[in-house]
């Protein structure tokens, strides 16, 4: 098993006590005076002899006697090919000109992902001629600055390698500073203002937009909100904040266009209490990230670990090399507040940075219940959804044009496209629902819908906590003035009363009139069930008085589903029980099954069932739909049982166990649904329609648990059809009778609305037709499907990169591989492991890690070591080459592969900027 020890900080002149200062000197990392910092203060000269290893000019011991030596042969495309020889010592005692080809060594990247040192990235300081192919230069100091290409899996984020993600450096969620939005190290000094109407661009910086109904700055708070109206590009950035002891800004585009993939996005660090102009150029950013696969989307946020002052100062993104243009004038709301504190880690004296605000995920989230009209029932599988971009009109959903034009086929994407919305969810079996990273701000707009109703909420929205939402303010609308009504064909019956049962379930009066023509504007327009212009069910002609204003409503045939009649004005229509068969002709039947066919919905009782589906040459009269009995009543109540083998049948299901639970032994309240007027006509439905209840002749279950009839089925139109469009639901279960009559022999009802009895609440099967109803004008059955939710923030996997170090000594002298040494930053979970492979083949190195003795541990960075400090292990490579087990020990050989495996938490990752291999030449024993 690999042993792993944590690193520690060595002063690195310990590493120096195996050097010697005859012929070999023990060269290292110096800065241009020679100088070697040491644990940020002491300094040890180490300003090496051009003679201190072999090289021409140089005097050597013994003519004749060679030692390797190394030129540069060919520079290109800044990339250096080494040719490798031997000194020879000359009579004179001098070390003559580098000859020969031993091997010619290509710093150029190799296949396989390893990448070679390049030349400009070995410090010139460090080897005694200045020359790179020297092979007694005795460490190279290394970064990734220039590398290319880089391994897979990697990039370069502010000049450290780091792995890189769907985008690099994003934590999870969506991070943002404080509670509000401001720094709280200087309150003073956070760019946003009060009045911004002025000046909505400047006044409102630091990821704050404009409101201009209020004229104050509001904060955007997360991922989601955009202005559609800006017309291109906006970058914001949010104050600093730490996270997982990274300083982090949140770095969105709050435009309506999107930052394309690999954009560069830059940040930078302005010190002082001066704040900067955000469309001035300033230079080379302090940090940096690219935009992820797909771009930085309008609304879309992404975080940016950066390394600031801690004094105070302001935080400018797009002020470097001005990679991303902005809209015009856009660049004037690119400031932030940024400011960190320094503390020390008294545990492990260990310099860690801690920032004035600490980064939450701001989940900005909205909970509330979507009732009916009337607040009876919760209604499920409603979308709440809150309404994309800037605060404004929910679009429009057009009525269907009427006339020969038949209805459209309603789709759920047609009703409320994708792009409507920035979040969304649907309401669960109690009508509860809570949108997770809401946009915060006032006025902001939350709608419920499913299919064509629909009721927006205007709501002021605090960020990054939760908000509640009226009751009141989100259930479904009573009337036009409140929202969004299908348009429905209410064709009345003299055996039921949906009219009656509509005012019961909220929707108010004055929506509900006699059909008059095409230009009504009530929602819901009454027709009589009156056929071939003869007298109605109760054996008045139109225009008698049937209740309604003195006047019977227009007969249904030819007014409504007739030739030429107005039928494909409506998303709906719905047929109240007649009483008795009406024997409509077959003309009439097509143009009802032509509407349905193109999108519309039709829900019928009992005798229409004969009517429409079972008679007059219906193509749904087939076995596909279902089959058949004489009609006739079973002993009421009868316990009808709810299907609950589908999806959209559980949802039926779990719904009435809430809210209409019926409990009938041996029923235990759930699955079970009592109906006090029950007809016997439908028997069994074939592979087109979907049952939702059915019913026992005697209520013996026990005996016969799949049932005699149907009470409840539906079917989509056309029938067996790859793509339906619209809906059929027919119910075999008088629901509501709750209309009063005018005579004693109660033939004639009285004048609607006055004669409904709506004070009694809604019965168990009045809750189930509602259901039924949001079902039937749904965009599916089950209603819409769940809204996607955002997706999860991206996923980091561990990667490994490796570098070769070559190395060889002289004549009489022992390679030795001493440490290997590091400066990263090591974010809390994470860590870099380090291992080695030695080879006088750098062919036969092994291409990644693998057990002893092929590749053997070297240190662990576990904790951030940054410059001018070094991480390094308590032992040199050479001891853990010899030393680890399993296996015999290794030595030192000319090659050296070093890996570096990162291993990230899910969302961050280390990333190591410096790197720095040291050997030394020692006698041979």
């Amino acid at each position: 098993m690999n042993q792993r020890r944590a690193a520690v900080f060595l002063p690195l002149f310990l590493i120096f006590l195996t050097c010697f200062s005859r012929l070999i000197g023990c060269s290292t990392q110096t800065d241009e005076s020679g100088l070697l910092a040491i644990d940020g203060g002491t300094t040890i000269n180490t300003a090496t002899l051009y003679c201190s290893t072999p090289a021409q000019g140089c005097a050597c011991g013994t003519p004749g006697a060679t030692a390797a030596c190394g030129r540069v042969e060919v520079t290109t495309d800044g990339f250096k090919q080494c040719s490798y020889g031997t000194f020879t010592c000359s009579a004179s005692g001098q070390w003559g000109a580098c000859e020969g080809e031993v091997r010619v060594q290509s710093l150029i990247s190799s296949p396989g992902g390893r990448v070679k040192a390049q030349a400009e990235q070995l410090d010139a300081s460090e080897c005694g001629d200045a020359d790179p192919c020297d092979p007694y230069c005795n460490g190279y100091t290394d970064n990734p600055t220039g590398i290319s290409p880089l391994p897979s899996g990697f990039t370069v984020v502010d000049s450290g390698l780091t792995i890189v993600a769907v985008d690099a450096g994003t934590l999870p969620g969506t991070v943002e500073t404080t509670g509000d939005g401001n720094s709280t190290c200087g309150a003073a000094l956070n760019v946003h203002g009060g009045a911004c109407n002025g000046a909505p661009i400047t006044a409102c910086q630091q990821d704050f937009r404009c409101d201009q109904v209020s004229n104050t700055c509001v904060w955007n708070g997360g991922e989601g909100y955009h202005d559609p109206y800006v017309m291109g590009v906006d970058l914001t950035l949010g104050t600093a904040c730490g996270y997982e002891g990274v300083t982090t800004f949140p770095l969105c585009n709050r435009g309506s266009a999107t930052v394309p993939a690999g954009t560069a996005l830059g940040i930078n660090y302005v010190a002082g209490t001066t704040q900067p102009d955000g469309c001035a150029t300033i230079g080379a950013p302090t940090c940096s990230t690219i935009a992820p696969t797909g771009g930085l989307a309008p609304g879309a946020c992404l975080n940016v670990p950066c390394n600031i002052g801690t004094t105070g100062g302001f935080a400018v993104v797009n002020a470097g090399n001005r990679d991303v243009t902005e809209s015009s004038g856009y660049c004037g709301n690119n400031v932030a507040f940024a400011q960190t504190t320094e503390t020390v880690d008294a545990g492990d004296a260990s310099s860690t940075t801690t920032v004035c605000a600490a980064c939450t995920y701001c989940d900005t989230t909205v909970t509330g219940v979507v009732n009916d009209p009337g607040d009876n029932v919760g209604l499920r599988d409603v979308t709440v959804y809150e309404l994309a971009g800037a605060s404004g009109n929910v679009p429009a959903i057009p009525d269907n044009t009427g006339g020969t034009t038949p209805p459209p086929c309603d789709t759920c994407d047609s009703l409320l496209p994708p792009t409507t919305y920035s979040v969304a969810v649907n309401t669960d079996v109690t009508g509860s629902f809570t949108l997770r990273d809401v946009t915060p701000g006032p006025n902001q707009k939350i709608v419920a819908q499913t299919g064509r109703w629909r009721r927006a909420a205007t709501v002021n929205i605090q960020a990054c906590q939760p908000n509640s939402i009226d009751m009141d303010t989100i259930r479904l609308p009573r009337s036009h003035t409140e929202g969004d009504i299908p348009k429905i064909a209410m064709v009345m019956g003299a055996a039921e009363s949906l009219e009656c049962w509509l005012l019961k379930m909220g929707i108010d009066s004055s929506e509900m009139t006699s059909f008059t023509g095409t230009s009504d504007t009530a929602r819901i327009q009454l027709f009589s069930e009156g056929y071939n212009s003869g007298p109605n069910h109760y054996g008045l002609t139109e225009g008698s008085h049937d209740g309604y204003s003195a006047k019977t409503p227009p007969y249904g045939d030819g007014n409504l589903w007739g030739t030429g009649g107005a039928i494909n004005e409506y998303s709906a229509v719905l047929f109240s029980c007649s009483g008795s068969k009406l024997p409509e002709t077959n003309d009439y039947v097509t143009s009802l099954v032509n509407y349905a066919n193109a999108g519309g919905r039709v829900f019928m009782d009992h005798f229409w069932g004969e009517t429409w589906i079972q008679d007059n040459g219906s193509p749904w009269g087939v076995t596909a739909v279902s089959t058949w009995a004489n009609d006739s009543d079973p002993p009421p109540p009868a316990a009808g049982k709810v299907m609950n083998t589908t999806t959209a049948q559980q949802h039926m299901y779990d719904w009435l166990g809430q809210w209409a639970p019926y409990n009938w032994a041996p029923g235990t309240g759930v699955g079970w649904l009592e109906s006090d007027e029950p007809r016997y006509d439908a028997i069994k439905q074939g592979s087109a329609s979907q049952v939702w209840v059915r019913g026992q002749d005697s209520n013996d279950w026990k005996h016969n648990p799949s049932g005699d009839y149907t009470l409840s089925f539906s079917f989509e139109t056309p029938i067996s059809a790859d793509t339906t469009c619209g809906r059929v639901l027919f119910n075999d279960m008088h629901a509501s009778n709750t209309r009063s009559p005018t005579t004693s022999s109660g033939d004639v009802y009285g004048a609607f609305p006055g004669s409904c009895n709506t004070g009694p609440a809604l019965t168990s099967e009045e809750k189930a037709l509602e259901y039924q109803l949001f079902q039937l004008t749904a965009c599916a059955l089950g209603g819409s499907p769940p809204p996607p939710p955002p997706p999860p923030p991206p996923t980091l996997a561990s990667a490994t990169f490796s570098r070769d170090f070559y190395a060889t000594c002289p004549d009489g002298y022992q390679l030795v591989w001493q440490a290997f040494n590091w400066e990263a930053n090591i974010p809390a979970g994470t860590s870099i492991q380090l291992y080695a492979a030695t080879s006088q083949d750098e062919g036969t190195l092994p291409a990644n890690v693998s057990a002893a003795p092929l590749t053997v541990p070297i240190g662990d960075a576990t904790m951030t070591t940054l410059a001018p400090q070094w991480g390094t292990d308590v032992h040199t490579v050479d001891w853990h080459l010899q030393n680890e087990p399993p296996g015999p020990p290794q030595q030192s050989e000319s090659w050296l592969r070093v890996y570096m495996s990162f291993d990230p938490t899910s969302s961050t990752a280390p990333t190591m900027y410096d790197w720095q291999q040291l050997y030394d030449c020692v006698p041979n024993q």
